[in-house]
């Protein structure tokens, strides 16, 4: 089973994440401490995150899969790691 992480981050610093244990989205940077109790006040959004997350992730494997790449190719290039997704 793969691990699921979802960070958002602006020039290579993680500026807030979605902790999977507390299903809550978490600010690092001040800025974003408005947006993160916005999407955490709707706990139905918050709760369809990991979903959504892996849904697109094995969107990216199918992907991959069906172009015949490698996962060491598509690791290097992908989706995942362009947005901080852990998919694989």
């Amino acid at each position: 089973m793969s691990t699921i992480r979802l960070r958002y981050a602006y020039d290579g610093a993680t500026v807030m994440f979605y902790d999977m244990d507390t299903r809550r989205y978490v600010a690092v940077q001040p800025f974003l401490r408005a947006e993160v109790d916005r999407r955490n006040s709707d706990p139905d959004y918050v709760a369809t995150v990991p979903n959504r997350v892996e849904s697109v992730c094995d969107e990216i494997k199918q992907a991959a899969e069906l172009s015949n790449l490698t996962l060491e190719r598509v690791g290097r290039f992908s989706f995942c790691r362009v947005w901080r997704v852990g998919c694989f």
